[in-house]
């Protein structure tokens, strides 16, 4: 029988390398909690305080900051322009990187970015994100008493709807029913925020709008739906909703075959409806751990129950899941891309549809 004998140097030797490589992991998690300890984590917000982001927004605000290690204070701040460019410039080159400041951008972020040009001035492929906290089905509707009643008439007859900018949902949807099928809409641009292009609607100085989120319309404006005062015409998404079963979708109009695909492409990033992410040289520990409190925030009993309050759906897409969401959109071939970025410019004219842009005395 073979018999080893080991020191007692050596066993003292052996025990001290197991009591310091044990809390490597438990070392990295306080240096995280360490550092979000009094600290204070502001979500930017590339909209108004008016807008279908605001209320996840709040909810990420109010209720993410006990699910981060060191419970930071959070605190929201609105940073509307270019379509949400302005914010996501800002969070990916002039903000803090060291995982003090979320961005609560648009879901055109991607899309921008792949599109490029001198207004763009961040990678999507080098943002880091922690998920999404809805999956959206935007719309066009008309109000009431004007003449559409269905995606047809916008094809027979010109019809004014508002928009923000070119470089909003309000102004590119219906750029791209123009521009790909054929509609007659006559955009008018420059119109503040959501909330201006309801009172031009309400107004009778346009007859629509699109690129609404059908949750953000009923949660804004649940008595419009609930008294018919609009009628919602076409779905711009991949997916239909239960409560507007009638409704067609902007795809089953396409003639071509490439026509569908740049509506796919543009319309896939419903799915990412209210995404939010960091910059790209956020520290991986303090990314990982936004990450983790982010899906806790969306299982958070008291922040669902505040949104359900609210009238609002939390669909959630996780961090791993955008990441494999944004890879797919970013092998679009490069036709499709093309293509699609042309569909989105103003053109002036075409199939019968106008753009202008609106008289700041109006």
């Amino acid at each position: 029988m073979t018999i080893t004998i080991i020191s007692a140097r050596a066993t003292g030797l052996a025990l001290l390398g197991a009591v310091l490589a044990v809390p490597a992991g438990g070392a990295l998690a306080d240096a995280v909690s360490d550092f979000y300890k009094g600290n204070q984590v502001k979500v930017i917000v590339g909209g108004t305080a008016g807008g279908g982001y605001a209320p996840y927004s709040r909810m990420l605000q109010r209720h993410m900051g006990r699910h981060i290690p060191g419970k930071p204070q959070m605190v929201i701040q609105y940073m509307p322009g270019a379509g949400g460019l302005t914010a996501t410039n800002f969070i990916a080159n002039a903000a803090p990187k060291d995982g003090t400041v979320i961005g609560a951008v648009q879901r055109s972020v991607v899309r921008l970015g792949l599109f490029g040009g001198k207004r763009v001035a961040y990678d999507p492929r080098k943002l880091q994100w922690l998920g999404s906290l809805h999956q959206d089905v935007s719309v066009c509707v008309a109000w009431h008493s004007s003449p559409i009643k269905t995606i047809q008439d916008a094809f027979d007859r010109e019809s004014v709807i508002g928009a923000i900018s070119p470089n909003n949902d309000t102004g590119q949807f219906p750029l791209v029913l123009n521009n790909v099928l054929g509609t007659k809409f006559k955009i008018i641009f420059g119109y503040k925020g959501s909330s201006g292009i309801t009172l031009a609607m309400e107004r009778g100085e346009v007859a629509g709008r699109c690129g609404w989120s059908w949750e953000s319309l009923k949660s804004q404006k649940g008595e419009w739906v609930r008294d018919k005062k609009v009628n919602v015409f076409v779905l711009l998404s991949l997916r239909k909703v239960p409560d507007l079963p009638g409704v067609p979708l902007a795809t089953e109009f396409a003639k071509t075959e490439e026509q569908r695909k740049i509506l796919e492409f543009i319309f896939a990033e419903q799915a990412m409806g209210k995404p939010f992410m960091l910059a790209a040289e956020v520290p991986k520990d303090r990314a990982r751990a936004l990450r983790a409190a982010f899906v806790e925030t969306y299982k958070d009993k008291a922040a669902l129950k505040e949104m359900a309050d609210l009238g609002l759906e939390v669909i959630p897409m996780s961090g791993e899941e955008m990441d494999t969401f944004i890879a797919e959109q970013i092998a679009t071939p490069a036709g499709i891309v093309n293509a699609a970025k042309k569909a989105m410019a103003v053109r002036g004219e075409k199939g019968g549809g106008k753009e202008k842009k609106r008289k700041k005395s109006e």
